[in-house]
């Protein structure tokens, strides 16, 4: 949907409570014969609809360069956009779904009790709002369901991204562990082998990695080179991992977190092979 259409789509919301609230105005004798306050029902859930709408709208003014579609589903927000988040799932969301669910049993009471009480032309609107209450509950639950897979990704990536956080890649790097935007976004492997695009902690580890040393001849000419991840020299005393396949060289905490995300040379693309 375009910002238009949404627009008016909320106008058109807008215009039928009004025509609601006046037409139950109109007939309040009748509906005051009902077992239960069927009226008051619909108003507060047409109020309930516009709560979760405008929760919404501030949501996507306060949204973060994530996008719009994690304003429900990323628990790491910071600042208003959290406080929104808590906000709808553990206030809003709960009250609409309790009064989603107290005017299901009121109208199963009134159509056993009063069945004549509701203005005709209410019965069918009556079911189709409720039908509605129940798919936008559905919708936030689908939301939830994803929030906490992404949430599991998160904490995922963070320990993975731990096992290779060591003194050099903080200094490098800072604190690698708050990268894991980085990972989710990128190739990480996850628990499934038919996902993997990089590799393993424990496959990186197996690979070869060494101190630049003066007399070191396998690293002959490794020396004042630049790593092409960071883009500065490596110099004496860097850690380094050479990849065997095609011999380029880099910072042993520059290159493990890209074969994290991609399981390849960063220059040639030749693939990684862990023996």
């Amino acid at each position: 949907m375009t910002a238009g259409n949404l627009q008016y789509n909320d106008i058109v919301f807008l215009i039928t409570l009004v025509y609601i609230v006046l037409d139950i105005h109109s007939e309040l004798d009748n509906w005051s014969t009902c077992e239960k306050p069927l009226h008051i029902w619909l108003l507060l859930s047409f109020v309930g609809i516009m709560g979760l709408r405008l929760v919404h709208l501030a949501g996507k003014a306060n949204e973060s360069a994530s996008g719009r579609l994690l304003a429900l589903i990323d628990l790491r927000q910071k600042g208003t956009s959290k406080a929104l988040m808590y906000f709808t799932w553990l206030a809003v969301l709960p009250l609409f779904a309790l009064w989603t669910f107290v005017g299901t049993a009121w109208m199963i009471q009134t159509q056993f009790a009063t069945p004549n009480c509701m203005p005709s032309h209410f019965a069918w609107f009556s079911l189709l709002l409720q039908v509605y209450c129940y798919a936008r509950l559905g919708e936030h639950v689908y939301l939830g369901v994803l929030a906490f897979r992404r949430e599991n990704e998160v904490r995922s990536a963070e320990a993975i991204l731990r096992e290779v956080e060591d003194e050099d890649a903080v200094n490098r790097w800072g604190s690698v562990s708050n990268l894991h935007g980085t990972l989710l976004r990128g190739g990480m492997r996850l628990h499934r082998a038919d996902e993997a695009l990089g590799l393993l902690p424990s496959d990186i580890a197996a690979l070869p990695c060494s101190h630049i040393k003066k007399d070191d001849d396998n690293q002959a000419g490794a020396e004042d080179d630049e790593c092409a991840i960071c883009l500065t020299d490596i110099r004496l005393g860097d850690v380094v991992r050479q990849l065997g396949a095609c011999n380029h060289v880099f910072h042993r905490p520059c290159i493990d977190l890209w074969l994290l995300q991609q399981a390849s040379c960063p220059l040639c693309k030749t693939k990684v092979v862990v023996t």
